[in-house]
Formats: structure tokens, sequence, C-alpha cells
């Protein structure tokens, strides 16, 4: 009997414990996505029509859904599991940003006072680095 309670009490520290490596990570800093380059494979400029749907292609690599707004923008959402992001995507001159705009289990906070201290989970930016990379191998193919 003693060594089962010691078996448990054993199982219980270590579930405990090892529980802590599959919580929420720590939010970190939201990086910036803005002014990023729209750079061809041939150098010339590319269509506004070509270029929505070169990013509406990339995006479908990773999951993420892409559609267009009235007003010249497109919104970006991704679902993984059960985290949720959407951002506007806003293309201008031969660049084009992302724009936070709501995510759900992500842990957004705002910094009123200092928006570019916004905390977020850290697979925003590493999701949002893979659609960037996307977009780039998909531009380099006009």
């Amino acid at each position: 009997m003693k060594r089962f309670l010691h078996f448990l009490m054993a199982l219980l520290f270590t579930l405990s414990a090892g529980g802590t490596a599959f919580s929420a990570q720590a939010a970190r800093a939201m990086e910036p996505f803005l002014n990023m380059p729209i750079e061809t494979g041939s150098g010339r400029p590319m269509p506004r029509g070509y270029l929505e749907t070169a990013m509406i292609r990339a995006g479908m690599e990773r999951d993420w859904r892409i559609t267009r707004n009235a007003d010249g923008t497109l919104n970006a959402h991704l679902s993984v599991r059960t985290h949720t992001l959407d951002v506007t995507i806003r293309i201008h001159d031969d660049q084009y940003d992302f724009i936070y705009r709501d995510s759900t289990n992500l842990g957004y906070k705002r910094d009123d006072q200092d928006p570019s201290q916004s905390r977020i989970h850290p697979a925003y930016n590493r999701w949002l680095k893979n659609l960037q990379l996307d977009f780039r191998q998909e531009f380099s193919r006009y």
C-alpha cells in the first residue's frame, strides 16, 4: 500500500509539472508587418487583379481564407485548432501591410498608450512571416 501511495504521488507530481509545458505560451510584442515590398520575378509591376489573386492563392497554401473587400483591402482569416486570427491586407503603391483586426485564444493585449507595444501569442508573428514568405514566392512567378 505504501508503495502504491508513493507511486501515485510521484505520478501526480509528474503530471502537474509536465502540464506546465503544454500551457499557453507567454505573449510577445507584435511585430509590425508594414510597407512590405511587392517584388515580381520579372521586375514589372503586377496588375492589381493579378496581385490579389496571387495573395489569395498563396494564402490557400497554409489554410488562410482571403477575401476581397469593396474598399480595395483584403481580409485574411486563419483558423488553427481553437485559435483564430483576422488581419486586413492593405495594398498601396508597390507595398502591402498586414493590419491586426481580431483574434480568438491568442491572448491579444493592446497597449493603449503605445500600440506598437501590444502583445500576442508568438504564433501570430510566425503565421504572418510565413504568409509573407508565401506571398513573395507567389509574386516571384510573375
